[in-house]
């Protein structure tokens, strides 16, 4: 699992997520839905703790990267990565970093820029769902076509933009208006090796994607999130 995390005024790091957790003995942390990651310092030279929503609506936390193939996670969707002990963990919680636990994590540092993903699998998809929020709260801000490609910037996703360029053979339909800019949420999905975006998070594929007001479809899709 990998993370942005927000610094403020569109500054933010890239860290590997190395604890999820949701029941902190500390009151700081209890939060009611709210979860808490383990994630690098900004310079990368400890591990602190920090809330995914500190300021109500406003993540600070945002997963990129869901792969948690390495790490042992309960029904909660909380848990730890596999090479740290319970012990070492316990020790990170309440601020004591080891030399040895950093050795351990620094292998994982991450770079610190963000570039556009292509969506080429279902686990694009959801890694796309998950750090977007399902364009939920989004809207469509600017839109311009080059050589059959589209590019689309959506404003107001939580706590970031999402810019996305759809390539080949592009059809879309925009019908929303000043009035009804706002989206409740999206799927996306793959159909006949092509990828479609739909303003409607309940629609089930199979069904006909072109009653939507706002729909994209094109042989390849990619996007990149800006932090706000």
């Amino acid at each position: 699992m990998k993370a942005i995390v927000k610094l403020g005024n569109g500054k933010y790091y890239l860290s590997k997520v190395f604890g999820v957790f949701n029941d902190n003995l500390s009151d700081e942390f209890k939060s009611g839905y709210k979860y808490y990651y383990i994630v690098f310092d900004e310079e990368k030279k400890t591990l602190i703790t920090l809330l995914e929503y500190p300021n109500n609506l406003v993540p600070e936390i945002l997963i990129y990267d869901n792969d948690t193939s390495d790490m042992e996670i309960d029904k909660n969707d909380c848990g730890k990565v596999n090479f740290l002990s319970d012990d070492e963990i316990n020790n990170i919680l309440v601020g004591n970093v080891s030399d040895d636990i950093l050795s351990k994590c620094m292998k994982f540092v991450e770079n610190n820029e963000l570039d556009y993903i292509e969506i080429k699998d279902d686990n694009d998809i959801e890694n796309f769902m998950i750090v977007s929020g399902n364009l939920h709260d989004g809207y469509i801000k600017e839109t311009s076509e080059t050589n059959n490609n589209l590019y689309v910037l959506f404003d107001g996703v939580w706590g970031c933009n999402i810019e996305m360029i759809f390539e080949g053979n592009v059809q879309y339909q925009n019908l929303r208006d000043e009035d009804n800019l706002w989206w409740f949420g999206s799927t996306i999905f793959f159909d006949n090796n092509e990828i479609v975006l739909v303003d409607d998070e309940c629609y089930e594929k199979g069904d006909d994607f072109k009653k939507c007001l706002t729909w994209f479809k094109a042989e390849k899709a990619k996007y990149k999130v800006t932090p706000d």
